[in-house]
């Protein structure tokens, strides 16, 4: 049995789009049980909240985007490899342009961002999915299976 997990306090850096070379602030901020990994554009609408969810997921060539509603925020992998890697199901992410900041091109610098704000261990547990049968996607030459 695993706890979910979310940041113990609130963190912040600053860096550059790498695909739209503007300014962006990042804040990443603790969350609730059962929250999940949300974005929220501070520049447009401060109470709207985009999942990190497979069903928001809008590109994946170059970078990988989440939209809903025509807002997108996009070059989310690097971030969300260190929540993974830190194990964080829970956070709220804002951020004031609609692009994650590409900082070195790696994840390193939002894991140590997210050590440095302390991991909390929260009192609900994980969810889990149980893959049950076989799944295959094929392209051409390109095959991915579960």
């Amino acid at each position: 049995m695993i706890q979910q997990c979310t940041i113990q306090q609130k963190t912040n850096i600053s860096g550059i789009g790498i695909h739209n070379g503007k300014k962006v602030n990042l804040i990443l901020e603790p969350a609730k049980i059962n929250t999940g990994i949300v974005f929220i554009r501070n520049d447009i609408n401060i109470n709207y909240r985009i999942k990190a969810d497979w069903t928001n997921v809008f590109k994946t060539i170059l970078n990988t985007s989440i939209k809903k509603n025509n807002i997108i925020i996009g070059t989310i992998e690097h971030l969300m490899s260190a929540l993974s890697a830190l194990k964080i199901d829970n956070i709220i992410i804002r951020l004031d342009n609609d692009e994650v900041p590409i900082l070195d091109g790696s994840s390193q610098y939002f894991a140590k961002m997210i050590q440095k704000a302390g991991i909390q261990k929260q009192t609900a547990l994980k969810k889990f999915i149980r893959i049950t049968n076989k799944i295959s996607i094929h392209d051409k030459d390109k095959l991915v299976s579960l």
